[in-house]
C-alpha cells in the first residue's frame, strides 16, 4: 500500500484512514437506509453510530493507557 494517498503542502493523507472513514461512512448509511425501511427514524441511527465510534476511540486510548501503565 502507498504510504501516502496525496499531500497538500506538508500535510500527508493515508490511503488506511481514508479507506476506514470512508467505510464508516458506507457502514452507517446503509444501516440507516435498513431503519428505514423498518420504519425506524435513520437519524437513530447516525447518533448511534457516532456513539460507538466516539466509544471506540476511548476504550482504545483507555486500553493503550492500562497496558502501557509500567
Amino acid at each position: 500500500m502507498f504510504p501516502r494517498l496525496f499531500h497538500l503542502g506538508s500535510l500527508d493523507f493515508p490511503p488506511y484512514g481514508l479507506m476506514a472513514a470512508l467505510g464508516l461512512i458506507v457502514g452507517l448509511s446503509v444501516f440507516a437506509v435498513l431503519l428505514k425501511r423498518k420504519g425506524i427514524d435513520p437519524e437513530k441511527a447516525w447518533n448511534l453510530g457516532i456513539l460507538a465510534i466516539l466509544a471506540a476511540i476511548a476504550g482504545a486510548k483507555l486500553f493503550v493507557l492500562v497496558n502501557d501503565w509500567s
